[in-house]
């Protein structure tokens, strides 16, 4: 992929780990989704449904990870730093993906599912900025500006 894509940086598990999510989805990425799942699900044999889409979403969107973990933190949530250096090492694909199953709880998965989807959510304008009512209310010939023209003539 190209390293010009935008990513966004995001934290997650009390700030412990800082993820770098490729910001927007689209056609590149889902296709690299869609056969990291069809790969998985031929060469374990597991059909393990949208887990394995949203796996291998969760990987193919993530750019990068770093970890910063307290000292009194369980092993189970330092295995996520485990399997990704197993992933930024080029370890099999499938070896990766069962020890993600086996050792990663679910808790640390929703956490950085959220992460990736909130990178996702599509820009909106500021709600701050200002809303026209009607499309007349700009318009110096509308009838609410002649009411007003009127209204300010007689009031000087």
């Amino acid at each position: 992929m190209s390293s010009q894509e935008l990513t966004k940086k995001k934290t997650f598990l009390y700030d412990m780990v800082t993820a770098d999510v490729f910001g927007f989805r689209n056609v590149k990425r889902d296709v690299l989704v869609i056969d990291m799942q069809e790969r998985l699900r031929e060469s374990t044999g597991r059909d393990d449904g949208s887990f394995t889409t949203a796996y291998s979403q969760r990987v193919v969107y993530t750019d990068q990870m770093n970890f910063q973990w307290h000292e009194d933190v369980p092993q189970e949530l330092r295995n996520l730093q485990e399997f990704w250096d197993m992933v930024q090492s080029g370890k099999d694909e499938v070896e990766c993906y069962l020890y993600y199953i086996d050792s990663i709880p679910n808790y640390v998965t929703n956490a950085w599912q959220k992460v990736v989807d909130d990178s996702h959510v599509i820009w909106k304008p500021s709600e701050q900025r200002p809303v026209t009512a009607n499309a007349g209310d700009n318009d110096p010939n509308s009838e609410s500006a002649k009411t007003t023209g009127k209204e300010k003539s007689e009031n000087t």
